[in-house]
């Protein structure tokens, strides 16, 4: 039997909130990610399926949910600028660009710690992380730390903007689906490669929900 919690906004944009008004969903969310099990949660972009990021065997699991390739790297989702730096090598340029594109829809690939589970990665030490613009998300994150932020279907299938299509996809694979109903802009993230060091060397990778040119021209102002 899936097991799904439906939020009491539907429908209503989250970051509009200082805090998630379901607490006692949060408190599920929470558990199950500790536990080691898998969540469907909402994020601003797409549906995600989260797990304990520095937690192997529970990567694993969304591997094996997704039907995902190992060589396919999983991006993480954090709460804040401080959490991520705990799994990412920031540097102060890097960081002054992550606080200039927040809360935009954008993932940052960036190097990794030691720490960080090489499974995530596919072996690289470069690291896709984003601070999801939604509120039950955050909430959530805030108290597990660090989760997979990968979308919630298998792997090249329909992209989730429901928790329904992620339910059609992933069936009893799931732990617990959180539903809150549509995102509010049913594309994947903007991913941003900082790896070079520079305004200069840093790129668009994937183009995404973030308009791109406005984030070169954010990217170009930062020294």
């Amino acid at each position: 039997m899936v097991k799904i919690l439906k939020c009491e906004r539907k429908g209503q944009i989250c970051s509009e909130l200082m805090k998630c008004r379901r607490p006692e969903v949060v408190e599920v969310a929470v558990q199950t990610i500790k536990e080691g099990g898998l969540l469907v949660y909402p994020t601003d972009t797409l549906y995600g399926l989260g797990a304990d990021a520095m937690n192997p065997e529970a990567i694993g699991k969304v591997f094996e949910a997704k039907e995902r390739p190992a060589d396919a790297p999983i991006s993480v989702a954090v709460s804040d600028l401080e959490m991520m730096q705990k799994v990412a090598n920031l540097s102060p340029w890097m960081a002054r660009v992550v606080e200039a594109l927040i809360p935009r829809p954008v993932t940052f690939l960036v190097p990794k710690k030691k720490g960080v589970p090489a499974t995530l990665t596919a072996g690289s030490d470069i690291l896709g992380v984003r601070i999801p613009n939604h509120m039950f998300a955050l909430t959530v994150i805030g108290e597990t730390g660090p989760i997979t932020t990968t979308s919630a279907n298998l792997h090249e299938g329909h992209s989730p903007r429901t928790a329904r299509s992620a339910i059609r996809q992933l069936g009893e694979a799931v732990d617990l689906y959180v539903d809150c109903g549509k995102t509010a802009f049913g594309k994947a993230s903007t991913v941003v490669d900082l790896t070079g060091g520079s305004a200069g060397k840093a790129g668009i990778s994937r183009k995404g929900a973030a308009a791109h040119e406005e984030i070169k021209r954010l990217i170009a102002r930062i020294k």
